[in-house]
């Protein structure tokens, strides 16, 4: 007998005890509810996956069209572009043109950032 088996057994065991002091009215309703439960737990079997739950519901689960994969595609390819353009767009960022700008319009001329000492120079600068 697993644990599972053992604590299914308290569990019945504790409700079977609270019975007793059940209407007798109330008991009885709660008797038939249980052997239906049961009876419909048998039926349909013990494991039962999502597609074998609506079959024995009777309901048919719909075909996946192919109109709902490429809507869920293009959401998809969407949500990418709109993540690349973000992405691309953040503080921060410097074209090309504009990192030119900004060294020809600098303090420093050009020969200076070609110069081999201009790393030492810019950290001993920052300090």
């Amino acid at each position: 007998m697993n644990d599972e088996t053992r604590f299914a057994a308290k569990v019945r065991a504790l409700l079977d005890g609270g019975l007793k002091d059940l209407d007798p009215a109330i008991s009885a309703r709660l008797k038939q509810a249980r052997e239906r439960a049961l009876a419909r737990h048998r039926a349909t079997g013990s494991v039962m996956d999502l597609a074998g739950a609506a079959q024995a519901r009777g309901m048919e689960l719909p075909e996946p069209s192919p109109w709902r994969l490429w809507r869920s595609a293009g959401v998809v390819a969407l949500a990418l572009a709109v993540a690349v353009v973000l992405w691309s767009q953040r503080e921060g960022t410097l074209d090309p043109s504009e990192l030119d700008a900004a060294l020809l319009s600098g303090d420093l001329p050009v020969r200076a950032y070609l110069h081999p000492q201009f790393p030492a120079w810019l950290q001993h600068s920052e300090r």
